[in-house]
């Protein structure tokens, strides 16, 4: 009996085992840096349209309110204080730590209070108030038919401890200034 004893070399040996493994390792590795990285993208474009949107609310009723006023009785960067041209009573629009509060004063007495908005930072002014020309208006001393139009800022904070600033100009129609578009 002929018995041929075939001793090849099947396998692999210790080095390229070890090759195999750290390039997997590697790839492992950057696999899941591009995993993470898209995570936080998604996360982070999440909460900018929370915080959008948020935002767009919050403008969208400071502009509708501040559209209809009829007198102001004080006017700072922080708050403003107006009386709407249908109802009665006095409207109080104000920043306060970070947060901004619309109240209701009715002509009984009573108040009706809410938070606008929270996450609000006080980078900046929350009201600026302008003349046509340009100018500022002087909130203590002007005539309120001289006021043409009120810019709100409104910065929020992200989660990140980055901020996003949203800004809108209302053009108040109880003036005896023109609110159309000037046309070039």
């Amino acid at each position: 009996m002929n018995t041929n004893l075939k001793t090849a070399n099947a396998g692999f040996t210790l080095i390229e085992i070890i090759i195999v493994l750290a390039l997997v390792g590697i790839l492992a590795v950057g696999l899941s840096l591009g995993l993470i990285k898209g995570v936080e993208s998604y996360l982070f474009a999440s909460e900018s349209v929370q915080l959008s949107q948020k935002a767009q609310v919050a403008m969208t009723r400071i502009k509708k309110e501040l559209t209809d006023v009829q007198t102001i009785t004080e006017a700072t960067a922080e708050r403003i204080r107006y009386t709407p041209a249908q109802g009665g009573g006095i409207l109080v629009i104000e920043r306060s730590g970070n947060r901004i509060f619309m109240r209701w004063f009715n002509p009984d007495g009573s108040l009706i209070d809410g938070v606008l908005i929270d996450g609000v930072a006080q980078s900046q002014a929350l009201f600026s108030y302008f003349k046509s020309d340009d100018s500022a208006w002087a909130t203590t001393t002007a005539n309120f038919n001289e006021l043409d139009r009120i810019r709100v800022t409104l910065t929020l904070t992200q989660s990140s401890g980055g901020t996003i600033s949203f800004n809108t100009t209302v053009n108040p129609r109880r003036t005896d200034l023109r609110n159309e578009p000037l046309l070039n």
